[in-house]
């Protein structure tokens, strides 16, 4: 089932279990759960990604390492649409956002703004410094380290979503981390039986 815009198909085995009306109904409520996740990115891109004067001011911030006081409450009123949803959502482990510039400078959703070489998670930017500019969401799962807990670890599902200029040109992109324990926890509420499986995969 393809799940809306967000270019994402979910699959699973007990679609052939013989209590095929009842895997009908799981399957639609796994189906409307992942719909919700997704919104958040979804958002995100619309209140962000598609808002030419925030990304004008977040562009001058991430390209500098010194800002005036009206930059820094530009900075905090920002960085509140992503810390927002980390604090109201369990599944959500944090979200970047990265518009290219001269200080590789991301907006975090746990510590502001600070340079991608100096956070805890930096396996996010080889997959989208890698992935093809015109595929505009991808998915995968990583173990990254925790950034609050030295020398632990913890598995994410990330969603990637790119962020294109007027001219459809890349110029950045939204990372959101989900928990898998969280997501798994989830979907145990959703009556998913022993032996059934689900496979998230993204339309490439």
């Amino acid at each position: 089932l393809l799940l809306g815009g967000s270019a994402f198909v979910i699959t699973s085995r007990f679609l052939y279990k013989e209590n095929h009306d009842n895997a009908m109904q799981r399957l639609f409520l796994i189906e409307s759960y992942f719909e919700i996740v997704l919104e958040e990115i979804d958002t995100l891109n619309i209140m962000i990604a598609t808002n030419s004067e925030i990304i004008n001011r977040l562009g001058s911030i991430l390209n500098s390492t010194a800002w005036t006081l009206e930059e820094t409450k530009n900075i905090q009123r920002i960085r509140s649409y992503i810390s927002a949803p980390v604090n109201a959502r369990q599944h959500i482990e944090s979200i970047y956002i990265l518009l290219e510039n001269n200080k590789s400078n991301v907006l975090t959703s746990f510590n502001s703004v600070m340079s991608i070489a100096d956070m805890h998670d930096k396996s996010w930017y080889d997959s989208y410094t890698e992935n093809n500019q015109h595929k505009s969401l991808w998915v995968e799962s990583r173990r990254i380290p925790k950034y609050d807990i030295k020398n632990k670890t913890e598995d994410v599902i990330t969603v990637y979503r790119n962020i294109y200029n007027s001219v459809g040109r890349r110029i950045g992109v939204i990372v959101l981390n989900l928990l898998s324990n969280a997501i798994k926890a989830d979907l145990l509420e959703k009556q998913i039986l022993k032996g059934e499986s689900i496979i998230i995969y993204d339309e490439n």
